[in-house]
């Protein structure tokens, strides 16, 4: 924690369903995310537990990084500004 600011990296995880012949696969990706909170405030930090389902804004930010071996590295964040908990539907049986 710097000057009052807290931050909570985590990754979230991107899904889609897809039909690959007859199987059908979940492919996914994982961003790398960033939140920050002023004042201490990380009581909300609380819902960002792994499966649940969040709803976020904000912006992409690059990096650039060189390691101990010269190598240049490039990754993307995404940096939130807002999230809340996203709440599904039941889904309905066929005929309702």
């Amino acid at each position: 924690m710097r000057c009052g600011v807290i931050t909570e990296n985590f990754a979230l995880a991107i899904s889609r369903t897809e039909k690959r012949g007859e199987e059908t696969v979940r492919p996914a990706a994982y961003l790398p995310c960033e939140i920050w909170r002023k004042n201490g405030s990380a009581d909300s930090f609380a819902q960002l537990t792994k499966g649940a389902l969040v709803e976020i804004t904000g912006w992409i930010r690059p990096e650039e990084f060189v390691d101990k071996t010269g190598t240049r590295h490039h990754r993307i964040i995404f940096v939130v500004n807002k999230y809340s908990p996203v709440q599904l539907e039941d889904k309905k049986t066929e005929g309702e």
